[in-house]
Parts: C-alpha cells; structure tokens; sequence
C-alpha cells in the first residue's frame, strides 16, 4: 500500500541540490494527512477485526485524502531563496514552506553547506562553491 510522497510533486525541482532536502521537508509535510490515514487503516486491517462497512469507510476516506491532498506545482530559486508553491495549504504546509524559505538563505543551494546570500547576485553559496 505504501503512498509514495512523490507522487505530490506536479514539477521539476528546479534548484540546486543542496536544497533538495528542504523540498524533501515540505513533501513530508504535505502527505503528512495521507500516511496517517494509510497507518489507521492498516492498525485496523492487521490488528483489529473490523466490519466490513467500516473498513469500506477507512479505505474510501484514505482515497478522498489522497484526492483533496496539496500538491507541489513549482519549486524554484528566486534572488537567492528557495520558493516553493502549491495546489492548496494548510497552517502547517504554509509555515514549513516559510521556515523552508527562510533557511534557505543560510544554506549553499548547491552543496546544502552553511552559506549566506549574496544580496548582489542573488545566490546563497558557501566559500567553497563561490569560488
């Protein structure tokens, strides 16, 4: 069964590498409903001995979850942060998406080391990649 959080993602991941972790992040965060109804309904297959009409339920409610869940439509660079947007938000999608903005600005995009932005050519590098 197995939901693969990849399946959110409706774009390339166009940023460096060093940043692909914090997309990471935030998918995690957007199939965070999903993974707990696929958990609910697996204790319930495995551990429980449930009626059929209730399993029926769990089963159509983790498909309408799947359905209604935010998708990830652009991950891009801009002026040297991390900027990702998405079909639909929740608080908690929205305030990852801003931690993962702001973070970004102290790490390299291409080597995910400790960096700064460079307010002049709006890119957030460690020593080692801006040189």
């Amino acid at each position: 069964m197995a939901f693969d959080k990849y399946n959110l993602l409706k774009c390339n991941i166009d940023c460096g590498d060093g940043w692909k972790f914090l997309v990471d992040y935030i998918l995690d965060i957007a199939a965070s409903d999903i993974l707990f109804a696929e958990y609910d309904l697996l204790v319930l297959e495995k551990y429980h001995n449930p009626n059929p009409d209730l399993l029926l339920e769990r089963k159509e409610f983790l498909e309408k979850t799947i359905e209604e869940a935010p998708h990830i439509i652009s991950v891009t660079e801009r002026q040297g942060c991390l900027i990702i947007h998405t079909s639909q938000e929740t608080p908690e999608l929205r305030g990852a998406i801003n931690m993962a903005m702001l973070v970004s600005k102290h790490i390299c995009e291409l080597c995910g080391n400790r960096a700064t932005l460079n307010i002049k050519y709006e890119r957030t590098r460690c020593r080692i990649c801006n040189a």
